[in-house]
């Protein structure tokens, strides 16, 4: 089915750019004290205190799984555990040791403990406190960050980084829109292979990033009541969107006569053999040149709309 598509040269859209305040700056730069605070050892425990300790937890005697750890870390006081645990854990002093005698809530997601008496046996290691570091020159230069080296430097230097990571969100809010209204002019059916391969993709990105935490994907869908079904209808406005831009991209890379890409090819696929420390024709051998060539056509004609593109920021 033929794809026609609109004008793609000219098209005008209006963004709001993204601000980079004075209280941005310092929000980031409080933000960075508070992740390297300053330990203050402590004897004894208190509500906010950090503690790393042992703990085994027993039901009738027994072990149970997933109750035992070493050298665990934990703000106590911060609710992490079962209700009672770290109520019991205050006071503690270093090398102590202590069981705490607590109830499994009934609504557990174990029904095996849910609504259990069990036993947690502690052994406490360490004790500290927390505290933001103190924004000084020492503590600038303790960052290691090239050519900073006092506080009127370190605000310099988060002012551009905040402002670049504004600026590369201005661009990506232009292409998004430039790129909505173009998908939006395509005529003409979608090849519903690629509305296929497009979902397909889309389900084992999730599935991988799943496997990566140690699950399933069957078995987290069914523990939030869904089906793959119901997967694919939740990703087929996506998959959809994703064919239209590309067959809309493809189209203008026909009508711009961007056909000769080797030499681009070439040049990605020394780039990847760079990256990955391999032979070139390894590469060429994992990836399939067609895939290239319409990687870096879609790239060429993205490149065509966007220098032709009307952007009016407000």
């Amino acid at each position: 089915m033929e794809i026609k598509i609109g004008d793609y040269k000219g098209i005008e859209v209006e963004i709001k750019r993204v601000e980079c305040t004075n209280d941005m700056v310092e929000q980031q730069v409080q933000y960075v004290l508070s992740q390297n605070p300053i330990k203050e050892t402590k004897e004894c425990i208190e509500n906010g205190d950090s503690a790393i300790f042992d703990f085994q937890g027993l039901k009738d005697g027994v072990a149970f799984d997933g109750g035992t750890a070493q050298n665990y870390e934990m703000v106590i006081g911060s609710g992490q555990f079962i209700p009672g645990f770290e109520d019991q854990m205050m006071g503690m002093k270093k090398g102590e040791e202590k069981d705490l005698h607590v109830t499994f809530p009934e609504n557990y997601q174990e029904k095996t403990l849910a609504g259990q008496p069990v036993i947690f046996k502690v052994k406490v290691h360490d004790i500290f406190s927390k505290k933001p570091a103190q924004l000084n020159d020492e503590f600038v230069k303790s960052l290691n960050i090239p050519d900073v080296q006092n506080v009127d430097e370190f605000y310099a230097y988060m002012k551009a980084v905040l402002s670049n990571e504004a600026a590369k969100k201005d661009d990506e809010h232009v292409q998004d829109a430039v790129f909505d209204i173009l998908m939006n002019t395509v005529e003409g059916d979608l090849p519903q292979d690629l509305v296929e391969m497009a979902l397909n993709q889309q389900i084992a990105r999730v599935e991988t990033q799943l496997m990566q935490q140690g699950m399933n994907l069957d078995s987290y869908l069914e523990m939030i009541g869904q089906t793959r079904d119901d997967l694919r209808s939740q990703f087929m406005d996506f998959a959809t969107k994703q064919v239209r831009l590309e067959v809309a991209l493809l189209e203008v890379a026909r009508l711009e006569n961007i056909i000769d890409v080797e030499e681009e090819i070439e040049e990605q696929m020394k780039l990847i053999a760079s990256s990955y420390n391999i032979d070139i024709e390894m590469v060429k051998q994992q990836i399939p040149h067609d895939e290239l060539e319409r990687e870096m056509k879609l790239m060429k004609a993205s490149q065509v709309v966007m220098d032709n593109a009307i952007v009016n920021f407000k």
